[in-house]
């Protein structure tokens, strides 16, 4: 679980890059970096720390993710097979 999060990070690093000067998708890398960061923390502490602080975690992992989750949605809309 560790690994996957790297993709996060890179996602994260590459819109923030990007789209400096576009408000919305730098939005978009820092909710992205964010929910790399906690699931990070959250699988560290699951794999090696207490299990009370894991399972607190675990419910600030999945409330990251899902608000990153939506705000992906509003900014970008729903993949589609269509591509203009």
């Amino acid at each position: 679980f560790l690994g996957s999060n790297i993709s996060y990070m890179f996602s994260g690093a590459y819109l923030l890059r990007r789209f400096r000067f576009r408000k919305r998708f730098f939005r978009l890398g820092v909710w992205i970096s964010l929910a790399g960061l906690v699931s990070t923390v959250f699988h560290s502490v699951q794999a090696l720390g207490s299990y009370a602080l894991a399972q607190s975690l675990c419910y600030v992992d999945h409330a990251v993710a899902f608000s990153a989750l939506l705000y992906f949605l509003d900014t970008c809309g729903f993949p589609s097979k269509r591509v203009s």
